[in-house]
């Protein structure tokens, strides 16, 4: 760590957000030694310069403001220890004029780096909360998933342990750790009587939580938090048909002669989709437009008398009545919920506090004329909701935090 190319080389792998724990720890470290400080200074101002940021009085300010980030983590090491790359932090879109070198750099280290046993982390949120955030840790690992049957009865999944949760004609419905399996049975194996009849489930996930349900012909589907996903424990012998609210990634076991049909219950579209065998994306939540987006294969959009058909990469969305399809779309963003990521693209700040409000089961009130900028960037599901809004409010969003109620004010 001696060289100055070692260090500098370093420390362009930390902008970029490449280092691993040993070099970030080795870098901010090295940062931290007395008298190093201008070092730091000189290889943002290079680093910047590489990358052609134009050099003006709002350059100079996300210099100083880079600077002083860099110092913040490297006061938090001091403080808690060895630390891990978690975050890409959010940036606000209108820096990206500046240089894209200037839109990744701007807070990136404050929040980025963070590895620490569950007691420390929780130390370390609080510490956050008393200077940063008014109000309470909030975590979004503690609510459940129910199962409903027609008759009204409720069993938490979460509880359940693994094995044979209930049966009902030729279908058994077994938990296998994380995941609902829904499998049908030879009625000579079991104690099958004519008295069972077919019923219908369904599955709902709460604020904070998501599912993986395994369909009885073997179809995948992934809700993810304030969904549901209505449908018969067997299928008829002449089609597929499910009902869902929410958001509900679906892979589909093939099947010609029994199509697959998805009816969305949301109150701006009952459309249906149709489909074969294919991989897809529907998210239907109220209040919220309808969108579908297909990964793989091909399916049929129907609303009122209007169809249309999806091709690998298109996403179709309703609103204003009628169905409009967008062409190539970004599959990573769409599917970020179900790689335990918030990732946005220029979305306004009421998109991303729907987001957040629906995985860490709080409410967000609005005071003031709030910001339309745009945010683009990337946050971990897993982190906890204060630091989720200490990097809301690294990019100049008022955020208060009074017990389970997000205040954005003007």
């Amino acid at each position: 760590m001696q060289k100055k190319s070692d260090i500098e080389n370093l420390f362009r792998k930390y902008i970029e957000n490449k280092c691993n724990p040993e070099e970030a720890d080795q870098l901010l470290s090295y940062f931290g030694i007395p008298g190093n400080e201008d070092v730091l200074k000189e290889l943002i101002e290079k680093y910047f310069e590489l990358n052609n940021a134009p050099d003006s009085a709002e350059y100079r300010e996300i210099l100083d403001r880079v600077y002083h980030d860099i110092q913040e983590e490297i006061n938090l090491q001091k403080e808690y220890g060895i630390i891990e790359p978690k975050i890409i932090p959010i940036y606000k879109r209108k820096w990206f004029r500046l240089s894209a070198a200037a839109v990744l750099v701007l807070g990136l280290s404050f929040l980025g780096y963070n590895t620490l046993n569950k007691k420390d982390r929780n130390e370390r949120d609080t510490t956050i909360a008393k200077t940063e955030v008014e109000g309470t840790y909030i975590s979004p690992d503690i609510y459940s998933t129910e199962l409903k049957l027609d008759n009204g009865t409720v069993i938490n999944l979460d509880k359940a342990e693994n094995g044979k949760i209930m049966q009902s004609g030729n279908i058994i419905i077994l938990k296998e750790n994380e995941k609902i399996v829904y499998k049908k049975i030879k009625a000579d194996l079991t104690e099958v009587n004519s008295k069972y009849a077919p019923v219908y489930t369904t599955v709902s996930t709460r604020n904070g939580k998501e599912s993986h349900i395994v369909l009885e012909d073997g179809t995948e589907v992934w809700l993810n938090a304030a969904s549901s996903i209505s449908f018969p424990m067997e299928f008829s012998a002449s089609e597929r048909k499910v009902r869902i609210k929410g958001e509900a990634y679906f892979e589909v076991t093939k099947n010609p002669l029994k199509p697959f049909r998805v009816q969305i219950d949301s109150n701006s579209s009952d459309g249906e989709i149709e489909v074969l065998g294919t991989h897809f994306n529907v998210s239907a939540y109220p209040g919220e437009e309808v969108k579908t987006t297909l990964l793989e294969g091909s399916v049929k959009i129907k609303r009122d008398n209007e169809t249309k058909m999806l091709y690998p990469g298109d996403q179709a969305s309703y609103s204003q009545g009628k169905i409009s399809v967008e062409k190539n779309v970004d599959v990573n963003q769409v599917m970020a919920w179900k790689q335990g990521l918030f990732i946005f693209n220029n979305a306004d700040i009421k998109t991303i506090m729907n987001q957040m409000a629906r995985w860490y089961d709080v409410e967000v009130i609005y005071k003031g004329k709030i910001t339309a900028e745009g945010f683009t960037g990337k946050i971990y599901k897993s982190l906890p909701l204060l630091n989720f809004l200490k990097i809301i409010k690294l990019n100049g969003v008022k955020i208060k935090l009074e017990g389970k109620k997000v205040i954005v004010m003007e």
